[in-house]
């Protein structure tokens, strides 16, 4: 999956000593943890989801209605990615990828 976020680590006087790169397999490995352990899907998905949307003041993202972004994730029964739009377009379908980004 692609990188989502960067994550610098700073020294005691504030200098970058490491960079490093979050990543969206961390939000498919928490959707399959919660699951696990018995967290209900509608429990988990809107911190993933509406919250971090609501948070950053994005009213076109984390939720689906007309008129947003158009980004959407299809999971199979084991929280795999086999289906995913973002922005419109269709960037896997059925498992394949269709599109990459610059990080794959």
């Amino acid at each position: 999956m692609a990188v989502v976020a960067c994550l610098p680590d700073f020294d005691s006087c504030g200098r970058l000593v490491h960079m490093d790169f979050g990543r969206a397999q961390t939000l498919i490995d928490t959707l399959q943890q919660a699951s696990k352990q018995g967290i209900a899907l509608e429990q988990v998905l809107p911190m993933l989801t509406s919250n971090v949307a609501d948070l950053l003041k994005m009213q076109d993202k984390g939720r689906v209605f007309q008129g947003a972004d158009a980004d959407l994730v299809v999971f199979d029964q084991s929280f795999n990615v086999q289906d995913l739009m973002a922005l419109g377009k269709w960037h896997k379908r059925e498992g394949e990828m269709l599109i990459k980004g610059t990080f794959e």
